[in-house]
């Protein structure tokens, strides 16, 4: 899943989606979001301030199973992804190549280095 391309598309903003695309970033603190979108680069194009827009496009932005939030915060836009959707797409991925590899007949083996699932049980899934 692409969550930037996701983002771009569904932002209701006049303005090329592969250059939305491109302003989208990861936030310096997660505390803040999981994807950032700064509205100082779209100030310039729309000739408004920051924060108005970044406040407009999120009260237009309709969460889905994809993401889970979006706020505006001092001319950010600020996303959110859906911990469940993302949850239940990594072992339903881990799946069908765990099963893709061993109809070759070989072993398979998946190591997660790091995976955080906070206030999640396998019925949530």
């Amino acid at each position: 899943m692409d969550y930037k391309k996701h983002i771009a598309e569904k932002l209701k903003i006049e303005l090329d989606k592969s250059e939305l695309y491109g302003f989208i970033e990861t936030p310096p603190n997660n505390d803040m979001g999981d994807f950032a979108l700064p509205c100082f680069k779209l100030a310039k194009i729309m000739r408004r301030p920051p924060v108005k827009i970044a406040e407009e496009l999120a009260s237009n932005f309709d969460v889905d199973e994809y993401i889970s939030e979006c706020t505006a915060v001092n001319g950010y836009l600020n996303f959110k992804i859906n911990r469940k959707s993302f949850a239940f797409s990594l072992l339903l991925l881990a799946t069908i190549t765990a099963s893709q590899i061993s109809a070759k007949g070989r072993p398979f083996v998946l190591t997660i280095r790091q995976l955080t699932l906070q206030n999640l049980s396998i019925s949530d899934i």
